[in-house]
């Protein structure tokens, strides 16, 4: 292990470091269980972004369903998960992470491509690491919560990258607070682990899942969806 991962891990022990590395989380082991993935975008007790319904549906791992109800249940009168994301495509990881680094590139002519491409890391998944993200193996979801079909004002847009966007980020209103807390509750509570780092990134079952909850492995890794829906831009990608 590289010396700064296991520093970091070591942090990350004695609770002063809130997120661990991805090359750590990225080497645990996988036992998957061979779920298979269902489409749930047309389950009532739920909300779904027009972004993830162009996709053709919203994938999950079919032992996700019943906690999903679970978590719903535990909401607020009127209050409903809205999805962003579930099961993902590499293409789109792909896609985004060339489209940032390009922007990253234009925007510091003067650094080198090793600090461009650090930088870009801070802003987005660099998908050329540890093979698939939590996205692809149908554990993740990507959420907010929504009520007479406005979204809730959780302190920062979906997939907002930088501090604000830390779970527990203290410096936003109560309301906020409130609702990032509800949105925790419920989905905790029914078993899923929120990532530190983005409020709205829940999963089960992933690297992630079984690292942060000290399980001895993973039970879902890669799978493939060839329902989901690409872009002309994202297909260029499908050979990554």
């Amino acid at each position: 292990m590289k010396y700064k991962v296991y520093i970091s891990v070591i942090l990350w022990h004695l609770g002063t470091r809130k997120i661990l590395p991805s090359e750590y989380i990225n080497k645990k082991t996988i036992k998957d269980t061979a779920c298979p993935l269902i489409d749930i975008s047309k389950d009532k007790r739920f909300s779904f972004d027009e972004m993830a319904l162009s996709r053709g549906g919203c994938w999950v791992r079919a032992d996700l369903l019943s906690m999903l109800h679970s978590a719903a249940d535990k909401l607020p009168d009127g209050i409903k998960l809205h999805f962003f994301c579930g099961w993902r495509h590499p293409a789109v990881q792909w896609a985004a992470w060339e489209r940032v680094l390009a922007q990253k590139r234009k925007a510091f002519p003067e650094l080198t491509e090793q600090e461009i491409i650090r930088i870009t890391r801070m802003t987005v998944a660099d998908p050329s690491r540890g093979g698939f993200g939590p996205h692809q193996t149908g554990g993740a979801i990507d959420v907010a919560l929504i009520k007479d079909g406005e979204l809730l004002d959780m302190g920062t847009t979906f997939d907002h990258h930088g501090i604000k966007s830390q779970t527990k980020y203290k410096n936003i209103t109560k309301q906020q607070k409130q609702n990032r807390k509800a949105l925790f509750d419920a989905l905790t509570a029914s078993g899923f682990f929120n990532y530190p780092a983005e409020w709205w990134h829940y999963s089960y079952g992933d690297r992630m899942w079984a690292v942060y909850n000290n399980k001895p492995f993973a039970i879902y890794g890669k799978i493939e969806n060839k329902h989901y829906k690409l872009t002309p831009e994202e297909i260029k990608y499908t050979k990554k």
